[in-house]
């Protein structure tokens, strides 16, 4: 196998090289109580609540004054020009 690259050999495969610089960034971890987990999911769901109630007026007020299936507009006919331009 003639492998080059990386300072691989026939014995030896590398299949990457480290791209990190000579201090490792610390890991950190953010930790909430469960309680504030609990909150914003009710909140999160309130307002979905909420806004559901407000979109299905609006999807039952545009369905009452327009009904399901509307016409299609009328199509406008443009005139056909002749040769000369008229």
């Amino acid at each position: 196998m003639h492998i080059a690259g990386n300072m691989s050999t026939s014995s030896m495969l590398k299949w990457y090289i480290d791209k990190s610089g000579p201090v490792m960034p610390r890991p950190f971890t953010l930790s909430l109580p469960l309680i504030a987990y609990r909150i914003m999911m009710l909140a999160w769901a309130l307002w979905l609540a909420a806004s559901l109630i407000k979109w299905l007026k609006f999807a039952w007020e545009s369905f009452k004054t327009e009904g399901l299936w509307r016409d299609a507009p009328p199509r406008k006919i443009k005139p056909k020009k002749n040769m000369k331009g008229e």
